[in-house]
């Protein structure tokens, strides 16, 4: 039963993958190595801007209406305050920041002034788009969320191609396209969030605002630090070697993201079965996460050996002949496949068990050691050095994934005995 509902999930997941994929691809191969590297980088760093300067409003978003039916308009007032500061910081930083971030990580490239306001719209926009998401899931309106996000891609898809026959610089077109997409987007979303917010008749709640934030920048210190570390590979290349091998690196990064479809829906659906009270006890728990194991086994081994033998052809097919070098790199990037998806999955049953500090420490000590796995492969071997170091750093995660599962299990069996003795 949770195969078929893996493949059913993996299917839709898949299906909407593959339009974004395609043009992606696309956008790839008209960069071409070193302007996809530049855009890779651009949108990594917006990524990153735009959670510091939410101040975790998305977070306290998500749990005030849940917990405070009646705080919604207060929400909103946050978002439209959020996004003004987030707006002034951004500017400045990118504004008198961008000479030092492109002699750094861009080589030289200038960013000049039309750069400059894209990628401060980009970070408002997407701030925005993280709080009324996030609140819009909260309410219970995945479908209008889901509905907002794909009316988004459209938009992108479609700016994006009719600014590439239009625009000199394809770079500039693809940003264009990029922030008009996800202005729509963020537009939807917010309308859907206030018609369901008139629907529900909302009733006024008191929310304080120092409790509010306080509570967002708690619950956002650990995501924060996860994306950093994340994303800190594309930087370490750009600073070592430069923005084309960013754009070599990210091609295998995207394929190996699209095989991980499949074991992501696992992992969501099993987290979910095994936190189910029913199934908690050991040996069910344990019976769904080593049917998981070996489901990730079989995907992983498919597509790797896949990856070995269609990549040569795939790759300067789809991306086109520019992108020759990315083939080896993204062979040895698909290595970290295996591991990567058990220590998700391995991650989520350590929250299923209630522990999710358990998974965030598990991450963060990760993210320091991959860091430095990273930076030192990198600085002696190149592009390839940062590509073995994902197999090094998933395997890291997968260690630090079981350690931690067995000390939830011991604290799980010690709460137990404490709880039969208390009994006694």
């Amino acid at each position: 039963m949770l195969l078929r509902k893996v493949f059913l999930l993996s299917v839709g997941s898949v299906v909407n993958t593959f339009i974004t994929g395609i043009f992606s691809i696309y956008v790839t191969r008209v960069l071409g190595p070193e302007d996809k590297g530049v855009l890779t980088i651009a949108i990594s760093t917006c990524g990153l801007m735009s959670m510091l300067f939410s101040f975790g409003v998305p977070y306290a978003a998500a749990y005030y209406i849940r917990s405070h039916p009646g705080s919604r308009s207060f929400v909103l007032v946050q978002t439209n305050r959020t996004m003004i500061v987030c707006g002034l910081l951004s500017f400045i930083l990118v504004f008198f920041g961008r000479d030092l971030f492109s002699s750094v990580f861009l080589g030289g490239k200038a960013i000049d002034a039309f750069m400059v306001m894209v990628l401060v719209g980009m970070v408002i926009v997407n701030s925005a788009n993280s709080i009324v998401g996030a609140s819009l899931v909260a309410q219970g309106d995945s479908r209008g969320f889901a509905l907002s996000l794909n009316m988004g891609t459209l938009i992108t898809i479609m700016s994006t191609l009719i600014l590439l026959w239009y625009c000199e610089s394809r770079l500039h077109a693809v940003l264009s396209g990029t922030l008009l997409g996800a202005v729509c987007s963020t537009l939807m979303m917010r309308k859907q969030y206030m018609n369901y917010s008139s629907e529900a008749g909302e009733r006024s709640h008191a929310v304080g605002a120092r409790d509010f934030f306080m509570y967002g920048i708690q619950a956002q210190s650990g995501a924060l630090a996860s994306l950093f570390f994340k994303r800190i590979d594309l930087f370490i290349i750009s600073y070592f070697i430069n923005t084309s091998a960013v754009g070599f690196y990210s091609v295998g990064i995207g394929l190996r993201d699209l095989a991980m479809t499949a074991s992501s829906s696992f992992a969501g659906l099993a987290g979910g079965e095994m936190a189910d009270p029913d199934n908690q006890s050991g040996k069910k728990a344990g019976k769904i996460l080593k049917k998981g194991i070996r489901f990730n086994i079989l995907c992983s081994l498919v597509f790797f050996l896949g990856a070995v033998i269609l990549f040569p052809y795939f790759i300067p097919f789809a991306y086109g002949e520019a992108f020759q070098r990315s083939i080896n790199i993204s062979v040895i990037i698909m290595g970290s496949l295996l591991p990567l998806s058990i220590s998700l999955l391995i991650g989520k049953a350590i929250q299923a068990r209630g522990k999710p500090l358990l998974q965030s420490l598990s991450s963060v000590m990760g993210a320091v050691v991959c860091t430095a796995v990273v930076w030192q492969l990198t600085k002696s071997f190149g592009v390839k050095g940062a590509a073995a170091a994902t197999i090094i750093d998933s395997v890291v995660l997968l260690l630090l994934g079981f350690l931690f599962l067995r000390i939830s299990n011991g604290k799980d069996s010690g709460d137990k005995k404490n709880s039969e003795v208390g009994a006694q």
